[in-house]
């Protein structure tokens, strides 16, 4: 896996929507396609077990429920189906 750590700070979480995580993935110079796949890991999970998928406001809801006590979140880009065996 090829990691690129990029920080965003100062959010407001009742305005946080599956574009945002659209807006990162543009910022970060990537084109979103319908291949392109977002995870966010759950706190204190690893890769194998922690990733969910972001495909909806439902998902992104859910970020912000927890934000408050974890202050960050991980989002990873999938490009190329590396973590096709998550559901």
């Amino acid at each position: 896996m090829d990691e690129k750590i990029s920080w965003f700070a100062n959010f407001q979480v009742d305005t946080w929507s599956i574009l945002w995580l659209d807006d990162f993935v543009e910022q970060q110079g990537y084109i979103k396609t319908h291949f392109l796949k977002t995870y966010w890991l759950l706190l204190g999970k690893d890769l194998a077990d922690g990733l969910r998928i972001t495909i909806g406001d439902s998902d992104t809801n859910a970020m912000c429920s927890i934000v408050d006590r974890i202050k960050t979140l991980v989002a990873y880009f999938d490009h190329n189906d590396t973590f096709v065996c998550v559901n």
